[in-house]
């Protein structure tokens, strides 16, 4: 399937429009209407189209001739998170985000999606798996764990060429760290190798199997050159850290402060956003600001290209901002996704792969994405 249909939006559109105007924060900005007919036929438009833009640099990530190619289509979710790409081997590694599939591969070449066979070096399985990244020849995948499997919160190692898996970190000095949601290797300068995760509380609506909650939520940087893990960032500065993305200047990291997933009485000191930190002499996160609002449920699966852009899963879709957080463009996750909010992606050399839950889509665009 292929769709090049592009809308663009005036950025003014954002902070001003024609009153009145309804819009809802459980809808995107495009689902607002005015009495305005030719601007209501325009935020139409963009509500119906995979993707819309707010500035001329989001259509030169576009390029002259967009593709949309849905690859696979299923009944249940299994396109979830991580959306990890091996550059080597040209391929989009994933997981389902529960206990019934471990990960995934699409072959960027064949685009074909197979589920590979790998051995666990220390009788581990591989439960609920969530975020990834890649360093070194392996994939890094995060574990929000399982209880039924005595299966702690983990984070895992996979060697991309013959899929032979390792623990790498399962506990906190003894107790079993909160569900590992996300995780970022940076991979230039001196802080070479240092791995940054989340840590939150999944259970805050009640128990669900994954993991009990025994430590406060935080992100944590293990040095594995040190044998050192810490906590770098509590909850004091973000309530409930999900995505997280890690360079060798600057950590994103974003806020899923929303009573669904923080509980009803811990809500009020954290805000669903995307924070900056800049990286010390010590590897760790320090200068914290504001780096965007999100407008729509939460932001998830930050990653950060090589112009210096960073795109985040939302409510909305797949939110395009530039280096100083302003909205270039989204990806429409109501056209993309049926089953609900996009979880993550993948930028692969000039391909977008979409995880979509039920759907798997690429997306081939006109600029060469590869970040740190």
């Amino acid at each position: 399937m292929r769709n090049t249909i592009e809308r663009n939006l005036h950025r003014s559109r954002i902070h001003l429009l024609p009153r009145p105007f309804n819009g809802s924060v459980d809808k995107s900005f495009v689902a607002t209407r005015t009495q305005q007919q030719s601007t209501d036929q325009t935020l139409q438009d963009a509500a119906k189209s995979f993707y819309y833009s707010y500035h001329p640099d989001f259509e030169r990530i576009l390029g002259p001739s967009p593709t949309i190619d849905l690859i696979e289509s299923r009944s249940s979710s299994f396109a979830h998170e991580a959306g990890v790409w091996v550059a080597e081997r040209n391929e989009v590694w994933f997981t389902a985000g529960d206990a019934s599939l471990a990960y995934l591969v699409l072959d960027l070449d064949t685009k074909r999606v197979y589920e590979p066979n790998g051995t666990l070096e220390d009788g581990a399985t591989l439960p609920n798996l969530a975020g990834g990244d890649i360093f070194e020849e392996h994939v890094y995948f995060a574990s929000l764990g399982n209880e039924s499997l005595a299966e702690p919160p983990s984070i895992y190692a996979v060697d991309i060429h013959n899929h032979t898996v390792r623990t790498v970190l399962n506990s906190y000095y003894g107790l079993p760290l909160n569900s590992i949601d996300d995780v970022s290797i940076i991979r230039k300068g001196p802080c070479r190798g240092n791995i940054f995760f989340t840590s939150l509380d999944t259970s805050a609506k009640g128990p669900n199997g994954r993991s009990k909650a025994l430590l406060p939520n935080a992100i944590y940087r293990l040095d594995p050159s040190k044998k050192s893990l810490q906590a770098v960032i509590s909850r004091a500065d973000i309530l409930a850290p999900n995505g997280v993305h890690a360079t060798a200047q600057s950590l994103y990291a974003s806020d899923a402060a929303l009573v669904a997933l923080s509980g009803p009485g811990s809500n009020s000191s954290g805000s669903p956003a995307i924070y900056k930190y800049d990286i010390d002499d010590d590897c760790r996160p320090v200068n914290k600001r504001l780096f965007a609002l999100t407008r729509t449920y939460i932001s998830d699966g930050i990653k950060v290209d090589a112009y210096g852009r960073v795109w985040a899963a939302e409510g909305e879709g797949i939110v395009v901002r530039d280096p100083a957080g302003h909205v270039l463009g989204v990806f429409n996750g109501a056209v993309l996704d049926v089953f609900g909010p996009i979880g993550n992606f993948a930028l692969a050399g000039k391909d977008l792969v979409v995880l979509a839950d039920t759907r798997l889509w690429v997306v081939g665009l006109g600029q060469d994405l590869t970040g740190d």
